[in-house]
């Protein structure tokens, strides 16, 4: 254990012995696991921030949006029926984050990845449980995966990119995998994505970028009991391509982005099983898998729906501007375009623009953070977040209904 872990692990057993005091008081009157009671649900607003924003992040009842608290960037805990604050947590290297960042979040804690530290907050209090801060890793990618009782992230510095595991619990790290950078190279090492929890099945790839050379190659990895590194199982046969694994139904099967390209890929028979091309590059932070249908909002301005199964394209919807991250519920897509400020609304199951909303007055543009749960949606103006019943968009003074194609 490094000296600098040390300190920092020995300096959270206070406030790590304050958290669980909280939760034991705190847990009689709040249990994550009951469904949020809508019937009492009115909508509410909550001070944001210009300087700091962050996708919100919806969990059963509970939301977690950015926000300045005293003139420092904090991240709120916000109940989603009432609006009600439940936690607070500052930190002034929270501005530094990328709006796009994937946290990670469990029953317990939510994990951060702040510049070269990643750290856990308590999800009931919303005090810090630990931090680890890489003294000699130049960057660190904003996104973390989980499984089992471990957290995963890379890294990278000039000789090598890495890969790194650290404790839930404590926050312990641990190298998994390095990979060295050749002299006039580059190279990126992805988060991996999880594709099975009980065994802790680990999914990254390397891309590798030399003069006019880009190169990109794939390995699982299989983390056993011990949180040991098992064996570097498997390359697969896609090259020459940029692409990030994203998990799909098992664990025999992933979802690959190669440029442009969907690919459905076997692990087992080392096999593509299906290969779409899209019009523009994908970004794989906008995918949205449910059930058997992938949604894609591309930057040629059209919403796409595939099927799964096989990779054709079932519908596609006009937007307008670059899109952002969609949210989905049962019945219906979000999402907000370019810098146009407008929310559109789609029917999920045929692609039809049935609305697009923006704020009634000209001064303010729905921003692209959005997030939404069963019929709550939440947005932003850049000045509040706002949750609003969906069924009741065309009603609400706060915005403008500027077509309704119902």
């Amino acid at each position: 254990m490094s000296t600098n872990f040390k300190i920092k692990y020995i300096n959270k057993i206070i406030g790590g012995v304050l958290a669980s005091l909280i939760i034991l008081l705190t847990m009689s009157c709040h249990d994550s696991n009951t469904p949020p009671n809508y019937d009492t649900f009115n909508g509410w607003n909550v001070i944001s921030s210009s300087k700091f924003r962050l996708y919100p992040i919806i969990d059963n009842k509970l939301v977690i949006i950015s926000g300045h608290c005293e003139g420092v960037a904090c991240l709120k805990g916000i109940d989603l029926i009432t609006g009600d604050e439940k936690w607070t947590y500052k930190n002034i290297d929270l501005e530094s984050i990328f709006y796009n960042a994937t946290l990670y979040i469990d029953e317990n804690r939510i994990c951060i990845p702040l510049k070269k530290k990643t750290l856990c907050i308590d999800k009931v209090s919303g005090l810090e449980l630990w931090e680890y801060e890489h003294e000699n890793v130049t960057l660190m990618e904003a996104h973390l995966s989980g499984a089992k009782d471990n957290i995963f992230r890379s890294g990278r510095n000039v000789n090598a990119h890495s890969l790194w595991q650290y404790s839930k619990g404590n926050g312990q790290q641990k190298l998994i995998k390095e990979f060295p950078t050749k002299l006039g190279a580059n190279s990126i090492i992805r988060t991996p994505a999880i594709i099975n929890q009980f065994n802790s099945i680990l999914v990254t790839s390397v891309d590798y970028y030399h003069v006019d050379e880009m190169d990109s190659y794939g390995f699982i990895i299989r983390i056993d009991e011990n949180n040991a590194l098992d064996t570097l199982l498997k390359t697969h046969n896609i090259k020459k391509a940029n692409f990030k694994p994203i998990p799909y139904h098992d664990e025999q099967v992933l979802l690959l982005i190669n440029l442009s390209t969907l690919i459905l890929y076997d692990l087992t028979k080392d096999a593509v099983l299906w290969q779409t091309d899209m019009p523009h590059s994908i970004l794989t932070s906008r995918i949205e898998i449910v059930n058997d249908t992938i949604y894609y909002p591309c930057e040629d301005e059209y919403l796409y729906a595939l099927d799964a199964k096989n990779g054709s394209i079932l519908w596609k919807s006009e937007g307008s501007g670059t899109p952002s991250r969609i949210a989905c519920n049962n019945n219906y897509i979000f999402m907000t375009t370019g810098n146009s400020g407008f929310l559109n609304q789609y029917d999920k199951s045929s692609g039809k623009l049935l609305n697009k909303y923006k704020f009634s007055d000209y001064f303010r543009a729905i921003q692209r953070t959005i997030a939404i749960k069963d019929n709550v949606i939440v947005f932003s103006d850049g000045r509040f977040w706002y949750a609003r019943d969906v069924s009741k968009l065309g009603s609400d003074l706060l915005l403008k209904q500027v077509i309704n194609l119902q």
